[in-house]
């Protein structure tokens, strides 16, 4: 965790990919890397979320790799099992806040 927040506090900006299409957003993620920026949200409305996710940790190792508009409990699980380096929920829901800190 202290890693995501060191490159928040120094990079200031979180490159955020809302996509209707997998190959699109995979280009968006190389393109906003290539620029830089190391701290990458895929929000869960997109195509194919988790697999987005789960390629983007391999091709940008540098990166951190995050998943946004997780709205059920359910989001939270498939974004964790993605490989989600950071989550971002865009309401308080006491389920969700609990496994996020049993994720941690």
């Amino acid at each position: 965790m202290s890693d995501w927040l060191s490159r928040l506090q120094a990079k200031r900006a979180i490159g955020v990919i809302r996509t209707p299409q997998l190959s699109l957003g995979k280009q968006l993620a190389l393109s906003i890397a290539s620029g830089g920026m190391q701290l990458i949200e895929i929000t869960w409305n997109s195509d194919r979320p988790a697999e987005l996710i789960a390629q983007l940790r391999t091709e940008l190792p540098a990166c951190l790799i995050g998943a946004g508009t997780l709205l059920t409990p359910e989001h939270l699980h498939a974004a964790i099992a993605a490989g989600a380096q950071f989550l971002f929920t865009p309401h308080t829901n006491p389920a969700i806040i609990e496994i996020a800190v049993r994720f941690v």
